[in-house]
């Protein structure tokens, strides 16, 4: 964790993040949510020194009494627990005090324990700390979103644009959040997901209603950008050219090879089943397009419509597609060597030991 800076010198997270491009910010995530503990010991000390309050390191003199200050490493749930408790044996009760922050980051709640006299002199703390870590989030928020629209023009162009127009004609606007493409390998049997920015706000949105666990939804949002995964689909030759076809996720090969990429789809799926057409496949690469098993009746004639319009353009933007391809590997590789994706590595391991339907049930249903 990084050093404790003076009360009076805390991280400005919206100036700072502002210098990032997006490689930078995949790169420095670990960082960033380090310092922004290392700052929420900052805030503490600078809530009860404004009091009167002597620190001294992680001791704080408070009212004569001398109180140690300690900060735990984010638990598995993503919860931060702090701790102020009394060097010297007292017989003041300990509270917590909750707060929820779920939001892009890492940490989705914190829960400070400390004696009972002085958390009632101090009520307003906990909610100060919680909302330090959702101001940063925020700023995390929109520079992420910002990042990824500059490097949207890289992308395929005017598929989604082509996509998005013939669903808007018919009138079913919800569909536009609810289909996604995706470009597989036909190789290597490996597929990525590329969004708009329209469905990359509304993705991130998703992650944040629907928090699981063990992943932030900055780090699940960069699964799907980043990761490659088996296309089950491909692999196992379901039939996909005329018509949708579907799979349960239980069924999905990424649930053992890839488990934190399998957790983002289910989180933007909402459902327990999706399902998957084939728009064209040229030079290798085969063009899908992606929903929800429950839209298939509505986004089909929309697809048999619009499909040769999505091929040519496929076609035409390909060599475009290669490029970011080697861009946005190059993000995928920081992530894969934090400590804490090793961590939640070893854990997807002893999670893939229950049923599958025991995992996805609670992420589907909100």
């Amino acid at each position: 964790m990084p050093k404790p800076e003076t009360s009076r010198n805390l991280y400005r997270y919206d100036i700072r993040l502002l210098n990032a491009n997006l490689n930078t910010l995949v790169g420095t995530y670990d960082d960033f949510e380090e310092r922004l503990i290392a700052d929420l010991f900052n805030v503490i000390v600078q809530h009860f020194e404004s009091s009167g309050a002597v620190p001294c390191g992680d001791i704080l003199e408070i009212g004569g009494e001398k109180y140690k200050l300690s900060i735990d490493s984010l638990t598995y749930e993503r919860i931060l627990n702090i701790y102020l408790f009394p060097l010297r044996s007292s017989s003041d009760v300990l509270l917590d005090s909750e707060g929820d922050v779920s939001h892009i980051g890492r940490i989705r709640k914190i829960c400070l324990r400390w004696p009972e006299a002085i958390k009632h002199k101090h009520e307003s703390l906990s909610q100060h700390l919680c909302q330090q870590v959702l101001n940063a989030y925020k700023a995390l928020q929109v520079v992420f979103t910002s990042r990824y629209i500059e490097l949207e023009k890289r992308l395929l162009r005017n598929l989604y644009d082509l996509l998005n127009i013939s669903i808007l004609q018919v009138d079913k606007p919800h569909l536009l959040s609810r289909s996604w493409f995706t470009i597989t390998d036909v190789t290597t049997n490996q597929f990525r997901y590329f969004f708009s920015h329209e469905r990359f706000d509304n993705l991130l949105k998703v992650l944040i209603d629907h928090q699981v666990p063990e992943r932030s939804p900055f780090e699940l949002m960069i699964c799907l950008l980043t990761d490659e995964a088996t296309d089950t689909f491909w692999k196992m030759k379901v039939p996909m050219k005329e018509e949708f076809n579907s799979l349960a996720f239980v069924k999905l090969e990424s649930v053992i090879e890839n488990y934190d990429h399998w957790v983002a789809e289910a989180v933007l799926y909402q459902d327990p089943n999706l399902s998957v057409r084939e728009i064209d496949l040229y030079s290798h690469q085969l063009l899908l397009i992606n929903c929800p098993t429950q839209f298939v009746g509505e986004l089909n004639p929309i697809i048999e419509f619009v499909r040769g319009d999505l091929a040519q353009q496929f076609r035409k933007n390909l060599s475009d597609y290669r490029d970011y391809k080697k861009l946005i590997s190059k993000m995928a590789e920081p992530t894969k060597q934090s400590i804490v994706y090793r961590n939640v590595r070893e854990f997807a391991s002893d999670v893939i030991s229950k049923t599958v339907a025991e995992i996805i049930r609670p992420r589907l249903i909100p």
